[in-house]
């Protein structure tokens, strides 16, 4: 399965040099990737048995729905914010978006390429906690109301620090930094659930062997 990984090359841009570009083609690449994450999960991931969706590739390490269900917390305290900057920060043009200090090293730092673990949150730790069954479903929910987001964010100013960091929310990222790392997070989770299916799979042909 490469797809998971073709979405986060992120046109070898995934080191994330800190260039100014027009807001618009920011919007326009972070759609192109989210499409392709939907287009992974949905020809890959959906179609996999509850069983697989909730086995661990080790001990102590997240399983599917476990991973997915991580990337809804984050949904559900990001993407609402973004929805409300897209109604807040209207301008006429199409103005340029620079990537800010604070976003451009969260970015980074979640970037797939950046293959240092990354420690997670307690309050987002999902291991062994309870999961819905329908998580993947919730997540490609929350995929729908992001993509209308980045529509109706067109033509605003992305350089607006509107959306508060989810652990320090004193702390606030640019608009489009703040849906960036909202992106590049879920690929690196993506990739980590590509994974998990690979393991999982090889762990089931050595059983019967």
């Amino acid at each position: 399965m490469q797809q998971a990984k073709e979405a986060g090359t992120f046109e070898k841009k995934a080191k994330h040099m800190n260039t100014t570009i027009s807001g618009n083609e920011h919007l326009h690449k972070l759609a192109k990737q989210v499409a392709q994450q939907n287009e992974f999960l949905k020809s890959a991931i959906v179609t996999l048995p509850l069983s697989i969706l909730k086995t661990r590739p080790q001990p102590h390490k997240w399983h599917i729905l476990e991973c997915i269900t991580h990337l809804n917390q984050y949904s559900a305290f990001y993407i609402p914010y973004l929805e409300k900057a897209a109604y807040q920060t209207k301008v006429k043009q199409n103005r340029p978006f620079k990537s800010g200090w604070l976003g451009n090293k969260f970015i980074k730092m979640m970037a797939p390429e950046n293959v240092k673990p990354q420690k997670t949150m307690k309050h987002m730790d999902t291991y062994e906690k309870p999961v819905s069954d329908n998580a993947l479903e919730e997540f490609l929910a929350w995929q729908e109301r992001l993509i209308v987001a980045i529509s109706n964010l067109e033509n605003t100013n992305l350089n607006k620090r509107k959306i508060p960091v989810e652990f320090f929310k004193l702390i606030k990222m640019k608009v489009g930094d703040a849906l960036e790392f909202v992106i590049v997070h879920q690929q690196r989770h993506l990739n980590q659930i590509e994974k998990i299916v690979e393991d999982v799979a090889i762990s089931e042909r050595q059983e019967r062997i």
